[in-house]
């Protein structure tokens, strides 16, 4: 799934005293079905479904796993729905459906109506793991911007010889929440099971994820694209947001053995660790840009 959310905030002039307001607009939601080669149908909410549709049909890491091997792809509903919560009721409900039903939907788009109406009369609240997931899903997006149109030269470029690039940044951050979530989840990390060590030129070393590196560190490591990059941490988010499907309230709770703090960090404030972490990071990204190329990048 992918989001944008209205934001608004205040600039301040000093010479006049005029205090002005700033909106970024909310974007609808909107419900689509794919129709897979083997007659199979996915159904999911985006923001965007034309760029979706085309993430799914492209060669990368961007589109779902389910879609990968199943192509050609067909694009055969989609329905705007308006809030994010709505959104979240009808894929619920429709996921659920036969695939006789489902096909009925698809034939017939007035019936998208009753299950819209079913949804608007039940109380639809956002669950602790959904405000989660949109936070990483936050970061992921600012990153994207981030990173767009970025050269080697400029993912490599350092302000100083001991400050941290764009690519170290970006590549540390996704590395640490791949290095926590795959603990969590006690699996083995993306970075070693889907060989992203050889894509980044790095060892098959599991704690290789930039905790501890000195400036002559920093001078070594080179990044890959800013495609590659995004193509890991979009991975990596993936995960993440697999692993909060399976999380009970009980689950923050339990305490995370094996760390250097004292007293040891419950899973639910490991969790809120890696999302500070990330947004830390992603801002430094963003702020290195500006030192690189000035204002207006963004």
């Amino acid at each position: 799934m992918e989001a944008s959310y209205a934001k608004t905030g205040f600039t301040y002039h000093l010479a006049t005293g005029d205090l002005q307001c700033w909106t970024f607009p909310m974007f609808d939601w909107h419900l689509y079905l794919v129709r897979c080669h083997d007659g199979s149908l996915y159904t999911r909410i985006a923001t965007n479904v034309a760029r979706r549709f085309a993430e799914h049909q492209g060669k990368g890491d961007a589109g779902a796993k389910y879609l990968r091997g199943r192509g050609p792809l067909m694009l055969v509903f989609q329905k705007k729905l308006g809030s994010r919560s709505l959104a979240l009721g009808v894929e619920s409900k429709v996921k659920k459906l036969s695939k006789a039903k489902k096909e009925k939907l698809i034939r017939d788009n007035g019936h998208i109506g009753e299950i819209i109406k079913q949804v608007n009369q039940q109380e639809v609240t956002m669950e602790w793991q959904e405000i989660l997931t949109v936070e990483f899903e936050r970061i992921s997006r600012s990153l994207g911007i981030a990173l767009e149109g970025l050269t080697a030269e400029d993912l490599n470029w350092q302000p100083k010889p001991d400050s941290n690039s764009i690519g170290w940044l970006t590549w540390h951050l996704t590395r640490w929440q791949d290095a926590q979530v795959s603990s969590f989840m006690k699996k083995e990390q993306l970075w070693i099971k889907d060989d992203w060590y050889k894509i980044f030129g790095r060892p098959a070393d599991a704690s290789d994820h930039g905790m501890g590196h000195k400036p002559e560190d920093l001078a070594k490591f080179k990044s890959p694209d800013a495609a590659t990059q995004l193509g890991y941490h979009h991975a990596v988010l993936a995960q993440t947001k697999d692993f909060f499907r399976t999380l009970s309230p009980s689950d923050l709770d339990k305490v995370v053995e094996g760390t250097p703090f004292q007293p040891p960090p419950t899973v639910g404030m490991s969790i809120i660790g890696v999302l500070s972490d990330g947004m830390q990071h992603t801002g430094q990204a963003a702020y290195v840009r500006g030192l690189r190329q000035g204002m207006g990048w963004h």
